[in-house]
């Protein structure tokens, strides 16, 4: 089983599992087309990484973790300023002053859930595959 490959099929069966736990499936966003779209792409870039014709079922929990870091951020950046919630998370408070109310907002070690999805990666294909550059590492074939 270990050496047997995976269809996209699969994969995109697996991805929906995936977001559907993290409560981030949106039937009517995420169609099969759209799914697939990503995955196909996802594998494309992961094949030629590994410099494998393939995706092996052994890599199939990691190519459905970078679709899913793709798709959710994907959807994140596509949201209209409407969509977003621009209310002070008391996580971000850094600092507070009375006198003179001085009040801080935002420090490099706690940020709301946006700003860490947002400061993952940039969208693209390729800040997503360095995530997962190390795991991908033991796939990977020199010709």
């Amino acid at each position: 089983m270990a050496d047997s490959i995976i269809t996209n099929e699969e994969l995109v069966q697996l991805l929906i599992q995936k977001l559907t736990r993290l409560k981030k499936y949106d039937s009517a966003e995420h169609t099969h087309d759209v799914l697939l779209g990503y995955v196909d792409e996802v594998t494309q870039t992961v094949e030629n990484y590994c410099q494998i014709p393939h995706i092996l079922f052994a890599m199939r929990f990691i190519v459905v973790n970078m679709c899913s870091d793709y798709v959710i951020y994907g959807d994140e950046v596509g949201k209209d300023i409407e969509e977003v919630d621009l209310n002070a998370d008391p996580a971000d408070l850094s600092s507070v002053k009375v006198g003179d109310v001085t009040i801080g907002l935002g420090d490099k070690y706690r940020s709301n859930m946006r700003k860490t999805v947002l400061n993952a990666h940039t969208y693209d294909l390729d800040s997503v595959l360095l995530n997962y550059k190390d795991q991908l590492n033991r796939f990977r074939r020199i010709w």
